[in-house]
C-alpha cells in the first residue's frame, strides 16, 4: 500500500480490479516545467534529435504547450 505522484502520461486505463487508482489533483493545479537543453551551435546526433522530437510529440499530446 502506498502513495505516490504520478504524471498523467504515465498513467494506465484501469484494465483490472487490481490496477492502481488514480485521483486528479484539482487545488491547486499541479504542475512542473520540463526542460531539453543542448549548446547554442553545437551538432546534435540523429539519435539526439529523435529523441527530441519524440519528447515533444509525447508531451504535446498530454499537455497543451
Amino acid at each position: 500500500m502506498g502513495i505516490a505522484f504520478v504524471p498523467k502520461m504515465l498513467t494506465r486505463p484501469q484494465e483490472s480490479e487490481f490496477a492502481p487508482a488514480y485521483l486528479r489533483l484539482t487545488e491547486p493545479e499541479a504542475s512542473r516545467t520540463l526542460v531539453i537543453a543542448s549548446r547554442k551551435g553545437r551538432y546534435l546526433s540523429k539519435a539526439a534529435e529523435a529523441f527530441i522530437e519524440t519528447m515533444k510529440t509525447t508531451v504535446a499530446r498530454y499537455y497543451s504547450l
